[in-house]
């Protein structure tokens, strides 16, 4: 047995139906209707009836603001052959194929919308929920009474929950949406608005389960049909006496900038305060500004007069303002809890931060710190905590206060940075070799000595093995030994050791030769030509050489001589036979430490 046109389980036609239908009879925000054309899909020949209902309506209902009449429970669907409606949409009504529809139609309220259950004689039930929405539109900017003079500007309609429409405004029944106190003229004005928000989108249930995923918030934000709302508004005319106050105290407003308006330095209740104008006289060496009716930070604490001018008739009138700031500093960031080593400084605020913040004026930033010790058995890691509350004054005396924690951390082998490894040439010596002067362990940035660590209950001690290479040079093992006695995962005091290698290198020797007989232009000694050469025939110098200043630096010569083109000779000796002729010759002067340099 197959299926045919007809479903054998009866079913609400999505497509045939027609939910939400705009009735655009809105009375008031409230009373808005919606037409609801239902209808079933099922077999032939059965009868459907309305078994119960509540919020739908007759369509006979009279228009709002009557109430609607319900349909009676009972009531019996119409066979799809005679309700003179094209149900399967092929452009035919009441066909003989149309006989497996079953149709109801009926009237709903915005926003209560309706449920119902309808069944036929085989005891079948369809259930069905809808709840469809008019817009709730509400002038934005239509706030009265309005002056003569107050500039032409547009209405403007917004939608409760931000739905989009098209809007018509009429103005003592002439369409329009821009707002002419001046051509209206004195009196009472009538304001409607026209939103239309197209077609609606209905949160509709078929035996309990949402068509097409719409939600009810969806429904919300998306109604439907035309809404109409309307306002009365007064332009009236400007008061032209005007009395000011003797004395307005004005306190500046969080941005340090705040305007002072007609109604603030008035006597009385007035309108139109666009008609009028405020001109403030600023103290020297305060902020100006064009109109003059602002003031900010730098006027604090001044008392300066001021005019008010009524435009239209010229009267003026005229008192004090005083201007102060009652607001508190504004603690943009508290400084964030921090930790520091044991051997830093919780009074250095490069460490450990300082509140930024806003305020009109000076403020004096202080603080107060609370101390809280702790024994290794009570915290092995943390030994003291501080609780540091920021403290910020301005000038007026408002204060902001925020607290800040500081833990100041045990000293942990983990936490050690041990010196380098140094060389030293033993002409530039410092005055001892102790870590003094080739460095201590260091926990962030700050020394570690062996006279004691208070906070960081750490032992320190080292101890040397001196190396000897050459005399002058030798190599420093120094040994490092540092005892944890609160380890951070508690038990008994543990240990490292690291060993630092500190050379102390021997330099080569230095060889300074004297002034006498030397030409700095051609970089060279001049010797005489003092002997002669009788197998050459010829004119040679036979010394002396220049005496140089010889210096071991660190330690002894071993060894010096000088070496020539006709051989070797000793410091300042005698040139070897048969002596050097007339020109330039290169001379070198060596010598040797007992370091081999």
């Amino acid at each position: 047995v197959e299926e045919g046109i007809a479903p054998c389980v009866p079913e609400y036609d999505v497509d045939g139906s027609d939910p939400c239908v705009c009735l655009n009879n809105a009375t008031t925000l409230d009373n808005g209707q919606f037409g609801e054309f239902i209808q079933i899909l099922s077999l032939a020949g059965q009868t459907w009836t309305l078994n119960s209902a509540t919020g739908l309506y007759s369509t006979a209902s009279a228009a709002p603001p009557a109430a609607p009449t319900p349909i009676p429970l009972g009531t019996v669907l119409t066979v799809g052959d005679a309700d003179g409606i094209d149900n399967d949409n092929d452009g035919d009504t009441d066909e003989f194929d149309e006989k497996r529809f079953y149709t109801l139609e009926g009237i709903h309220v915005d926003e209560q919308g309706y449920e119902a259950v309808l069944g036929n004689n085989l005891g079948d039930q369809v259930s069905l929920a809808n709840t469809c929405y008019y817009p709730t539109p509400y002038f934005a900017n239509l706030t009265d009474p309005f002056c003569l003079n107050t500039p032409i500007f547009t209405v403007e309609i917004e939608e409760l929950n931000g739905a989009n429409g098209t809007v018509t405004i009429y103005i003592d029944g002439m369409q329009t949406d821009q707002f002419n106190a001046l051509a209206l003229g004195l009196g009472i004005h009538h304001v409607e608005a026209v939103f239309d928000a197209g077609g609606a989108t209905g949160y509709l249930l078929v035996n309990g389960i949402p068509i097409n995923g719409v939600s009810l918030q969806d429904a919300v934000e998306d109604p439907g049909c035309q809404q109409s709302i309307e306002q009365y508004v007064e332009v009236v005319s400007t008061p032209v006496v005007i009395a000011c106050n003797n004395i307005v105290n004005i306190s500046i407003e969080g941005d340090c900038v705040s305007e002072v308006t007609p109604d603030m330095v008035m006597e009385g209740d007035y309108y139109c305060y666009d008609d009028y104008l405020v001109m403030i006289n600023y103290p020297p060496g305060t902020n100006v500004y064009n109109p003059p009716n602002m003031v900010d930070g730098t006027h604090v604490g001044y008392t300066m007069t001021y005019n008010l001018f009524h435009v239209q008739s010229g009267n003026v009138c005229g008192g004090s303002i005083v201007i102060s700031d009652e607001l508190p500093p504004e603690i943009t960031n508290c400084p964030e809890d921090v930790q520091i080593y044991c051997t830093q400084d919780p009074d250095d605020l490069t460490l450990t931060g300082e509140p930024t913040y806003f305020d009109c004026s000076t403020v004096l930033v202080e603080y107060s710190d609370e101390y809280e010790q702790f024994d290794c058995a009570e915290d092995p890691v943390v030994a003291v905590e501080i609780t540091r509350t920021w403290i910020l004054t301005d000038w007026q005396g408002n204060v902001s206060t925020c607290v800040q924690n500081i833990e100041v951390l045990r000293g942990q082998l983990g936490q050690i940075d041990f010196p380098l490894d140094k060389t030293i040439f033993c002409n530039t010596m410092p005055p001892s070799l102790q870590p003094t002067y080739t460095g201590w362990p260091q926990i962030g940035g700050v020394d570690l000595t062996t006279q004691g660590n208070a906070g960081c209950n750490l032992g320190i001690s080292f101890s040397d093995n001196t190396l000897n290479t050459c005399p002058g040079e030798y190599q420093i093992v120094r040994t490092w030994e540092i005892y944890d006695f609160c380890p951070p995962n508690g038990g008994t005091p543990v240990s490292t050791t690291h060993v630092q290698y500190i050379q102390v290198k021997d330099v080569p020797p230095t060889i300074t030769l004297p002034n006498l007989n030397y030409d700095p232009v051609y970089d060279w000694y001049v010797i005489s030509a003092n002997g002669y050469d009788l197998d050459n025939e010829m004119c040679v110098a036979i010394g002396p050489l220049p005496l140089a200043t010889i210096n071991g630096v660190c330690n002894n010569i071993v060894n010096a001589f000088v070496s020539t083109p006709v051989g070797n000779t000793t410091n300042g000796g005698w040139l070897p036979a048969p002596g050097l002729p007339q020109g330039t010759h290169q001379v070198t002067y060596t010598v040797e430490d007992e370091c081999g340099n």
